[in-house]
């Protein structure tokens, strides 16, 4: 069902294009009705309708200056530009507006007719689109911590290439040419009995995803679980001066740490490194073993 508002400050005009509109057009609701600019942005705000009709000579605020006012806070509402002959050249100006069509007065049955499917196909289009993007996004939410574990594994086992990086790096939004690994690990308990072992496996585990959690939420980097560690990559600016990311590794090394709440558990920080295959290779596993 499609929502419209019609603004117009003669009731004839109101009343004909309800009439057309309920007896011609299926699945459109008229919603309610404006006799003035200030009304229409009043209604506009309070009924949210999916397109305006709107006079462009009304009393007060015009019908130009209300699309304006309506379309900062609304942006998605499409319009249709109701003008006299007298008046179409200032209709005209609100084509600029990026208005859907308009009407000239006196209005024609059919050309209503036609231009309230017309704007009615353009909002089912918006709302597929918009439909088929969020479908996307859940998709990606669901299958980003896969290709996060993939590519950390793929880090940690030396097997990363140059096209993976520019393929993850769009992925992530992040620049990975540049970055250094930081690995946590947590120390077991050999004389552990073997219930005690699972259970201590599974509070392990619930350990692991909190901190992996904690550890992205401190700042931009990508992280997965390995055995009985977690590994980083955490990138950096190339305009970063070593001082700096030293120190700033450092800081985020501690915080991890503190976060551990005493548990027996190390981070180990590796050698920053750029493009080389192998450099990505051997800084990683090198602060794995």
């Amino acid at each position: 069902m499609i929502k419209l508002l019609i603004a117009d400050d003669e009731h004839i005009v109101l009343d004909s294009l309800k009439f057309i509109i309920e007896n011609n057009c299926h699945d459109v609701d008229v919603i309610g009705f404006a006799k003035s600019g200030r009304e229409a942005i009043e209604k506009a705000d309070a009924l949210r309708p999916d397109v305006i009709f709107m006079d462009i000579r009304m009393p007060g605020i015009d019908g130009i200056e209300a699309i304006k006012r309506i379309k900062e806070i609304h942006n998605d509402i499409e319009f249709v530009i109701i003008t006299a002959y007298d008046y179409f050249n200032y209709a005209k100006e609100a084509i600029k507006l990026d208005v859907v069509d308009y009407l000239l007065k006196p209005m024609n049955k059919n050309k209503v007719i036609d231009t309230v499917l017309k704007v009615k196909k353009i909002v089912e289009s918006k709302r597929e689109n918009m439909i088929r993007e969020l479908e996307m996004k859940e998709k990606m939410i669901t299958i980003l911590p896969h290709l996060e574990s993939e590519m950390i594994y793929s880090l940690a086992s030396a097997t990363f290439r140059q096209e993976n990086i520019d393929f993850y790096g769009s992925i992530f939004d992040m620049n990975l040419n540049i970055g250094y690994a930081l690995v946590v690990l947590f120390e077991k308990d050999d004389n552990e009995s073997h219930l005690d072992n699972l259970a201590g496996n599974v509070k392990m585990h619930e350990t692991f995803m909190y901190l992996k959690e904690f550890i992205k939420n401190l700042r931009p980097c990508l992280a997965g679980i390995l055995l009985d560690r977690i590994i980083v990559f955490v990138p950096v600016e190339s305009d970063e001066d070593l001082f700096t990311i030293k120190n700033t590794s450092i800081d985020f090394a501690e915080k991890i740490l503190k976060e551990t709440h005493g548990k027996e558990s190390s981070v180990r920080i590796g050698h920053i490194y750029g493009k080389s295959e192998r450099a990505w290779g051997r800084s990683i596993c090198s602060k794995c073993q």
